[in-house]
C-alpha cells in the first residue's frame, strides 16, 4: 500500500464526504479521522471473518477454483440455506464472486479484495 487510504466501500465522492463528517464527529481522541475511516471500511471484512463457518468457506474456496453452495454445504456439514446465508455475508463484503454455470452459482474467492482488506487491516493495526 502506498500509505494513502482508499475507500473499499464504493462510495461517490459526495457520499464519502458525508461519511467522513459523520465519522469525524465520533472519532475517539486517540485516533485520527483517517484511522477511523479505515476502521469503518474494515467493518464488512471483520463481520465476514467473525464466524468460523465463513472462515471455513474462505479456506475451502482458497483451495478450489470454484464451488457451489451444495459443494460447500456438504464439506462444512451445514444446511444449504445456512451456507447460502454465510455466502451472502461474504458476498456483501466482496470476498467471494458468484458466477452462473447453468442453473448453479459457483463461488470463487476474490483474491484482490482480500488483499486490499489485508493491507488496510495491517495499516490500521500498525502498532
Amino acid at each position: 500500500m502506498d500509505g494513502s487510504i482508499t475507500s473499499v466501500g464504493g462510495l461517490t465522492p459526495e457520499q464519502e464526504q458525508v461519511a467522513l463528517r459523520k465519522i469525524a464527529e465520533r472519532v475517539p481522541p486517540v485516533l485520527s479521522v483517517e484511522q477511523a475511516v479505515a476502521m469503518q471500511d474494515l467493518k464488512p471484512f471483520l463481520k465476514a471473518i467473525a464466524d468460523v463457518n465463513r472462515l471455513a468457506i474462505l479456506q475451502e474456496l482458497s483451495r478450489e477454483d470454484g464451488l457451489s453452495v451444495l459443494d460447500l454445504s456438504e464439506r462444512l456439514v451445514l444446511s444449504q440455506p445456512l451456507t447460502s446465508w454465510h455466502l451472502h455475508i461474504l458476498k456483501r463484503a466482496r470476498l467471494v464472486n458468484p458466477t452462473h454455470v447453468g442453473r448453479q452459482r459457483i463461488y470463487r474467492l476474490n483474491q484482490e479484495q482480500l488483499q486490499e482488506y489485508r493491507e488496510l487491516f495491517n495499516h490500521v493495526t500498525d502498532l
